[in-house]
């Protein structure tokens, strides 16, 4: 602490005061004033200093900088003027939320909010990130989205449901928009005939096309099947949905040797893990008189697979299933079997679509043979 001796009055003892001191952020002579504020410190280097004011720094300390301060008010480059009048004066970049009709791009960046602190201004929120372009196809802004599908674009009216087009939203792809049903017509969904609309949502309306008719041998619109007739139990039941219990029930039984097949006119309401083609099938059962190697080997014409399960209802049980080489091709599976223990083999036609088979259906003639080694 500082002290500073004086002669006491009429010849008494000294006295003493309290300098201040002027880096320790206290008020050491109680006269209201701290550290470079008080007149104590005035232009004591390198402590404290007088306000310099054009380089942007608080010199003095005390929170302002430049012509902000009081310090520079006759300064001649703040124009007799001080930061905070709303005028912008000489040596001033903005005043408030005046920017004086500078934006991020007149100061050299893509876009951003401009902002003005202490009459200066602030680009801590420009950028160089560009805007996205919503119909130029391109990923402008480069956050890994184009057009309608970034979330920039969704209040865009190019992106909106309702303009016509079928457009790449937020929420994926529009099916359909207004009059533009995409090339869709209820007899490509499979229904016999009727009228295809588009919802205010943007999604397919089929609540106009013709009703399948369960029974008469065609399968469309949302039937899994049609056996020219509505009786239950046959594995096509009366609404015309398959009945895989009963498919299961009816399954051919395999013999070892050639077993010949057709899935032309089989179901589609089985799935293997590397055959999962929504086609036709056929169920087979076997069961092996002896424990040994099985070898399945099926041939046809056409793009099939098979797959084979212990239990036939039930995907999990699947014990090997092969799907790997193209139409006139075999393909084949082996693996251990023990004696008396039931198998379900499923020949499964690839890219085969319900309602109704596209030209060059892959279901078809094929042989499945059996041979079995102990």
């Amino acid at each position: 602490m500082a002290l500073v001796f004086a002669m006491g009055g009429c010849g008494l003892g000294p006295t003493q005061r309290i300098v201040e001191i002027c880096d320790n952020r206290q008020d050491d002579d109680g006269d209201g004033k701290v550290d470079c504020e008080d007149l104590d410190c005035k232009d004591r280097p390198p402590i404290c200093m007088t306000e310099i004011c054009n380089n942007n720094q608080d010199e003095d300390r005390d929170g302002q900088f430049d012509c902000a301060d009081s310090d520079c008010f006759s300064d001649p480059m703040c124009g007799h003027s001080q930061c905070g009048n709303h005028t912008i004066d000489t040596g001033e970049d903005c005043e408030g939320d005046d920017l004086g009709g500078k934006t991020c791009v007149s100061q050299g960046y893509m876009g951003g909010a401009l902002a003005c602190k202490t009459c200066k201004l602030d680009l801590s929120g420009c950028t160089n990130q560009a805007v996205e372009n919503c119909t130029n196809g391109a990923d402008d802004d480069h956050d890994g989205k184009i057009d309608c599908a970034d979330g920039d674009c969704a209040n865009h009216p190019h992106c909106r449901c309702g303009n016509n087009m079928i457009d790449m939203g937020v929420d994926g792809e529009e099916e359909c928009d207004g009059a533009n049903l995409a090339g869709q017509t209820c007899e490509t969904f499979g229904f016999p005939g009727g009228t295809l609309a588009c919802k205010p949502d943007c999604t397919f309306d089929k609540s106009q096309c013709t009703p399948p008719v369960c029974g008469d041998g065609v399968v469309s619109g949302d039937e899994q099947c049609d056996d020219h007739n509505t009786t239950p139990g046959d594995g096509c039941d009366a609404t015309c949905h398959v009945e895989v219990a009963n498919l299961c029930q009816m399954a051919t039984a395999l013999v070892l040797g050639a077993n010949q097949g057709d899935t032309s006119n089989g179901p589609a309401s089985f799935d293997g893990t590397c055959a999962d083609f929504d086609g036709r099938e056929r169920v087979f059962s076997f069961t092996p008189a002896q424990s040994g190697t099985l070898a399945l080997i099926l041939t046809s014409s056409t793009d099939q697979g098979l797959y084979v399960r212990t239990i036939c209802a039930s995907e999990t049980s699947e014990i090997a299933c092969a799907n790997t080489s193209p139409a006139g091709a075999s393909e084949s599976l082996s693996f251990m079997v023990q004696a008396g223990v039931p198998l379900t083999v499923i020949v499964d036609s690839a890219n085969d679509t319900f309602p109704a088979p596209p030209s060059g259906s892959n279901a078809g003639a094929f042989t499945l043979s059996l041979f079995l080694t102990p």
